[in-house]
């Protein structure tokens, strides 16, 4: 992918954004000589978000010096209305009062005081979550910053929508005594969903014993596999966190697969 949107719509080879006035998009991807970038406040609605590069993403399998997560919260800053903190330009403005005039951006991870731009004592500020410095050497935002960044959220501001995002709220499930699945062979029925502590499962009839039952979370990671060995039988979830798992079985032709909300 280059500097491009085309990323952002499955009608080019992406995926199309969720809705921006209530959801953060972010796309990754394999990006041709960038670590990532972002749209700014006001952008079109369906290429709102910011777009990083698969290597750069998150701490897991990312690839140093961006291993840390930082280029997110660098892109997210953008999302936000920040500049980068030299302004874009040689001793630039980046309309945040408490960050020092700076020349240009940094590379690497220095290691001591810097000053450009006639900014005597306070120095370039190199450690700034908008300069692009490596990720071990990023480590704040200043007041300034963040006072721009919460403007948005506020009355009027153009990310004000975010505070009735459904995503910053419980799930929206009802609670129904039971889900019923069925197959070829019978009737296989569990309940509660959602579930807190414990699910029960009746299987329908005793075909089922001596059989496999698993329990997948989203990322397509076994949780649970346990044998089946009894008609109606009970699930301890204790041990799983919050969130979507899917439950698995085969029976020769009979076959499982549904999804279970653990709360």
């Amino acid at each position: 992918w280059m500097l491009e949107d085309k990323i952002k719509f499955s009608s080019q080879g992406g995926d199309n954004a969720w809705d921006s006035r209530f959801y953060l998009n972010i796309w990754t991807g394999n990006l041709f000589g960038l670590l990532g970038f972002s749209s700014t406040p006001g952008s079109a609605a369906d290429k709102d978000g910011i777009v990083i590069h698969y290597s750069s993403f998150g701490t897991i399998g990312a690839l140093p010096p961006y291993e840390l997560g930082r280029t997110v919260v660098h892109e997210v800053g953008h999302w936000l209305g920040l500049k980068h903190i030299w302004g874009d330009t040689y001793c630039g403005d980046d309309m945040v009062d408490d960050t020092p005039k700076q020349g240009n951006f940094t590379s690497g991870c220095p290691t001591s005081f810097r000053s450009s731009c006639n900014n005597g004592t306070l120095g370039d500020m190199y450690m700034n979550y908008m300069d692009y410095t490596s990720d071990a050497c990023m480590n704040l935002f200043t007041k300034g910053q963040k006072s721009r960044m919460l403007s948005l959220f506020k009355e009027g501001g153009i990310r004000n929508s975010f505070l009735s995002s459904k995503g910053m709220s419980n799930p929206w499930v009802v609670e129904t005594p039971e889900v019923v699945v069925r197959d070829e062979q019978g009737v296989f029925t569990y309940y509660p969903n959602p579930a807190t502590n414990q699910i029960v499962l009746n299987f329908g009839d005793l075909s089922w014993m001596g059989k496999t039952l698993t329990i997948i979370n989203i990322n397509g990671s076994v949780q649970m596999q346990l044998t089946i060995t009894s008609k109606m039988q009970k699930i301890d979830l204790t041990h799983l966190s919050k969130g979507i798992y899917f439950i698995r079985g085969v029976n020769g032709s009979s076959k499982i697969n549904d999804k279970l909300m653990k709360l």
